[in-house]
């Protein structure tokens, strides 16, 4: 919509409680372009050369802890918004950017201290490339008595930050050399999966997915963007995400898996599970135990999906999915939901899927609550985008949380009837290595 000559016609506070102002900008790139910035709030790219995404500033924000998800993704998904494009065309995300914990139970650690059990924030300021169009987007909240006021702070922001990305000084990425890793408690890992296969074998669980921390210490604090820059180079089909705290803690990975991609009654997700290097491909396709951990995860999609959707269309053979370090098998699911189902409604049923926690769902979190002892935050659960009729959200996989100079890093992997120890704690070292190549270089000998 272009500006008009009656813009109290155009928003109203019964039509919109927020304004969005679009406008075509150019710039080399807009990772360095953002650097001129501010510090972000949120970084987000869907694969190279398809949707990019940073936010910087808070226009506002929704946030809740244990008890209150549904409520808060049920006011983000419902605020309305109104475009005004003067150029840069409409928006195609957001323009609410965050995410969830993996367990809304749990109470954060100190390494989560910022990251409450779920956070959006609409940002001040947005800037976008979506393929070959970059734009700047303003968002301002919009009162009854002065919706002029808020579109002209919307224009006067546009202003300041086309004027920032004028400027040419040259930029560059920071390297973090002589990191120190700690891979963790091994003893502890084999104590955990013993339990874990026990359960299996009594038939309590068919699969729970185990995870472990990796801390790492570096020489001078990370800056959250060096990293980012890093983990861009992790491949084609991972989406890079970035979700800073205000205190400064940085939350970063590289996720392959999509939870759930809605646009009005079209939902798109997919099972991505069992794992192998590339050089050990042909056991995902032929091994008992990797065709059994990839099945419960699509069937327990099914289930999820089943009462809130009018079809459901599974692939009947899952495909290969191939990193640089690790491969996946991959069964796309695409559903038509019924009419009037909302986007909280599905979130809260696919999550956490089977690929995360387990098999049956409350069982396998009630084990990982009783005997993994590990405060996974926001690992595992979901980091994307909300706006009216559409949601992006992925799994907030191959990850880590940043604090100054100290890391955490997660990595997880399913187990069923047949797991060892010492494969699943090789699965996690090598989920592991996108992360570290994106903090820096490892201290060695």
């Amino acid at each position: 919509m272009k500006l008009g000559v009656s813009l109290m016609d155009v928003v109203t506070p019964a039509q919109a409680s927020f304004v969005g102002l679009s406008r075509a900008a150019a710039w080399a790139d807009p990772l360095e372009a953002s650097r001129r910035l501010a510090r972000p709030s949120f970084f987000w790219e869907q694969g190279p050369e398809q949707l990019l995404c940073v936010g910087f500033g808070t226009c506002a924000v929704e946030q809740g802890d244990a008890g209150g998800l549904k409520g808060v993704l049920e006011r983000v998904e419902r605020a309305p918004l109104q475009w005004l494009d003067e150029g840069g065309g409409p928006s195609s995300a957001g323009p609410w950017f965050g995410g969830f914990a993996f367990d809304p139970v749990q109470a954060p650690d100190a390494w989560w201290e910022g990251f409450p059990t779920t956070r959006w924030v609409m940002p001040s300021l947005l800037l976008r490339q979506h393929r070959a169009q970059q734009s700047l987007c303003a968002f301002e909240q919009v009162a009854a008595d002065d919706v002029d006021g808020a579109i002209r702070r919307c224009q006067r922001r546009l202003d300041e930050a086309l004027e920032k990305l004028a400027l040419r000084t040259a930029l560059e990425t920071r390297a973090n050399p002589g990191l120190e890793l700690h891979e963790g408690d091994r003893p502890g890992w084999d104590a955990l999966m013993a339990l874990a296969l026990a359960s299996i074998e009594a038939g309590a669980l068919e699969k729970v997915v185990l995870a472990r921390p990796m801390d790492v210490h570096a020489q001078q604090a990370w800056e959250p963007l060096d990293v980012v820059e890093r983990a861009r180079t992790s491949g084609a089909q991972t989406t890079i995400f970035m979700v800073t705290e205000p205190s400064g803690g940085a939350f970063i990975g590289a996720t392959p898996e999509l939870l759930c991609e809605i646009d009005g009654t079209r939902l798109s997700t997919e099972a991505l599970a069992s794992s192998a290097s590339p050089r050990d491909t042909k056991v995902l396709a032929s091994g008992d135990k990797e065709r059994r951990e990839h099945q419960s995860v699509v069937d327990s999609i099914r289930t999820a999906l089943g009462p809130l959707s009018e079809r459901i269309s599974v692939r009947s053979e899952p495909k290969l999915l191939e990193l640089s370090y690790v491969a996946h098998l991959r069964t796309p699911v695409e559903v038509t939901l019924r009419h009037g189902v909302s986007a909280a409604s599905v979130i809260l049923a696919l999550h956490p899927t089977s690929a995360v926690g387990g098999t049956p769902r409350v069982e396998a979190l009630a084990f990982l609550r009783d005997h993994e002892k590990l405060h996974r935050g926001w690992y595992a659960g979901a980091v994307g985008w909300m706006g009216p009729g559409r949601v992006h959200l992925n799994v907030a996989l191959r990850s880590a949380v940043l604090r100054g100079n100290r890391a955490r890093l997660f990595v997880g992997a399913g187990v069923v009837r047949g797991s060892t120890s010492e494969r699943e704690w090789n699965e996690t070292a090598l989920k592991s290595r996108p992360m570290l190549s994106a903090l820096g270089e490892l201290r060695h000998g």
